[in-house]
């Protein structure tokens, strides 16, 4: 149908540029994908000298040269979770609301916008403690506070989601309210089965 609106010419420029962005975005995307592969590999492997304390229960860079490497790529990553987010996310707002798709009248745009606020302040904390505060001391109490931020971190993502949205709400209830009845239907039923009629 845009087809036939359309000049022919122009159906033929927007088709050809089409599959090039596509092309391109794949290219791209394959890119980062095996540059994220290569930062994992390279970062698991003996050749940084990332070994395992039991004491600790965590992970320590030996003195090597290779361990600036480690702390190259450790650097990458904060940064990226610290800035990408953050650039990402208000580019997306910006052009939401520049194409009056996002007017913050309605409650759940203001809840989602609320969601994705909390979900990048989260991550920019992250990158705050990671860059600034981790690791100033090795004692115990840092160490523990770095592993707990690192398992916040993940979970920064998706709790301002369960907390804010109000379905999730129900139906978190719902799965409890069944499981917590079916329950008591197996306790029922054993004790009918402890004592016979």
């Amino acid at each position: 149908m845009a087809s036939r609106l359309l000049h022919p010419n122009l159906v033929r420029l927007v088709q050809h540029y089409g599959t090039i962005i596509i092309r391109e975005s794949a290219v791209v995307l394959t890119l980062i994908f095996l540059f994220f592969l290569a930062i994992v590999v390279t970062m698991n492997t003996e050749l940084l000298i990332l070994v395992w304390v039991d004491s600790t229960m965590s992970w320590a860079i030996m003195d090597n040269p290779a361990a600036d490497v480690y702390e190259l790529f450790n650097h990458l990553y904060n940064y990226g979770v610290g800035f990408i987010n953050l650039v990402a996310f208000s580019c997306l707002f910006l052009i939401l609301f520049r194409r009056k798709q996002l007017s913050f009248t309605r409650n759940r745009e203001v809840r989602m916008s609320l969601q994705v606020l909390c979900m990048v302040l989260g991550n920019l904390a992250c990158f705050v403690f990671w860059e600034f505060g981790s690791m100033i001391e090795y004692d115990a109490l840092n160490l523990i506070l770095t592993e707990t931020i690192d398992l916040l971190f993940f979970d920064i993502t998706i709790l301002p989601y369960l907390i804010l949205n109000r379905s999730i709400h129900s139906q978190l209830k719902t799965i409890l309210m069944a499981k917590s009845s079916h329950s008591n239907l197996k306790m029922d039923m054993r004790i009918i089965r402890v004592h016979p009629a």
